[in-house]
């Protein structure tokens, strides 16, 4: 039997910042953020890249924007490394 490994790379956290979740994509770690709703945070390791309710739009309005909002900051800081 084949085993299969996942890289999930992008965490979920709680206001409190506990992990709640671990995702494949940023896509999904964006859809449980717009069900958890404020103060949930998405990580890329340890670096918090969106927080709900502190950014210009909602999860749930764009799982898209979420991505595109997360990719350009984990960019950003890439670069400034």
């Amino acid at each position: 039997m084949k085993q299969l490994t996942l890289n999930l790379k992008w965490s979920v956290a709680s206001k409190s910042g506990d992990v709640v979740a671990k995702c494949y994509t940023i896509e999904d770690a964006a859809a449980i953020v717009a069900m958890r709703g404020e103060g949930t945070k998405i990580l890329f390791g340890r670096k918090v890249l969106w927080v709900e309710g502190a950014e210009e739009k909602v999860a749930g309005e764009s799982y898209d924007f979420v991505a595109d909002t997360c990719y350009n900051r984990l960019n950003d800081r890439h670069q400034e490394e």
